[in-house]
């Protein structure tokens, strides 16, 4: 599959925030969070069909949900912040692993902008 970060973040918003991809119950599946894990793994704390709840400890106290991969020199990821019904696509294809620095700082412009800033 081939794709750009704002495409990436298109899916996403039509999947989980606008929910116009998926019927009601075929988004209740996705979203049935099961917990093999247990809930004190710190990456992720629930896993539904494709979509994973991701720990609040990963990612400076946010709980986000969504999924990603990688493989040596590239990482792609589709996040879903609930509390802000924000969507963010991201993409990275650098060996210094950057793209979580630069994920925080988007978790951050979406809370600054939440709260009026």
């Amino acid at each position: 599959m081939f794709t750009t970060a704002p495409d990436l973040a298109r899916l996403g918003a039509d999947l989980m925030r606008d929910r116009t991809i998926l019927t009601e119950a075929s988004y209740a599946e996705m979203t049935d969070f099961n917990y093999p894990v247990g809930r004190d793994e710190p990456m992720v704390q629930g896993y539904g069909l494709g979509l994973m709840i991701i720990g609040p400890s990963f990612l400076g106290g946010r709980t986000v949900w969504g999924h990603g991969g990688n493989a040596p020199g590239y990482a792609a990821a589709l996040l879903f912040l609930p509390a802000y019904d924000a969507v963010v696509g991201i993409l990275d294809n650098t060996w210094d692993g950057q793209a979580m620095n630069t994920m925080l700082r988007i978790f951050e412009v979406i809370e600054e902008e939440a709260q009026g800033g």
